[in-house]
């Protein structure tokens, strides 16, 4: 099973599970986030400022800057399948270009957690790894398709793990980048099309267990050593 692979599996089995998981979305943080101003979206440091601000802990600024990124950017179908490298796939594109083009794979939503997390004042990291159906086994041959990457941030000695890009319910299979993954532009057309979209939130992916996963979800991250 190529890409559509793993991510088609999951977001088949997301949308299922969709009502269940939308129990667990803190709606006065939802209702705050979807509040925010056009103006204060177009600059990252207007923007962070303005998820964190009525919230004191690093886990509710943490939370609050997920809830924005998954609920705002699309997991770009297109963009993950012709990207045909494990080193392609965990390349970092240009923050703007990411927020401008609302369309993302997983190091772009990680890249652009960590960064604003770092602006919020809290260590978040970048964890590499893979996901995985259950019981199918990492290999050289499939490890391409597997390969993924998320967050962690550690909360009153816990370890806590986000990963946006299945947090978001957004996805997208328009080829925004059909000139090539290095020119990192996306039309001005397609950013404004994007740029309306208010995306369901699967709320599990914020502070998950990677076992409670397999038993909800059937796929499993697997973190690279």
């Amino acid at each position: 099973m190529r890409l559509m692979g793993i991510y088609s599996f999951f977001f088949a089995v997301f949308f299922a599970f969709n009502v269940c998981a939308q129990i667990a979305v803190n709606k006065n943080m939802e209702s705050y986030v979807n509040r925010i101003s056009v103006q204060d979206e177009k600059n990252l440091n207007r923007l962070t400022k303005y998820l964190i601000k009525p919230y004191g802990s690093d886990y509710e600024k943490a939370m609050s800057i997920a809830y924005y990124l998954s609920s705002r950017i699309a997991f770009d179908d297109y963009l993950y399948k012709n990207t045909h490298s494990v080193k392609a796939k965990i390349k970092h594109r240009k923050l703007k270009t990411i927020l401008k083009s609302r369309a993302a794979i997983g190091s772009d939503f990680s890249a652009l957690f960590v960064a604003m997390c770092q602006k919020a004042g809290i260590k978040a990291y970048e964890q590499r790894g893979f996901i995985l159906p259950q019981n199918e086994r990492l290999s050289s041959r499939n490890k391409a398709d597997k390969i993924h990457v998320w967050n962690y941030f550690f909360y009153q000695g816990k370890k806590v793990y986000v990963d946006c890009a299945l947090m978001s319910g957004g996805r997208t299979s328009f080829p925004m980048f059909i000139r090539g993954i290095n020119t990192d532009q996306g039309s001005k057309e397609n950013n404004e099309i994007f740029a309306r979209n208010i995306y369901s939130i699967n709320a599990f992916y914020f502070d998950f267990d990677y076992r409670e996963e397999e038993k909800l979800y059937g796929v499993r991250h697997v973190e690279q050593n």
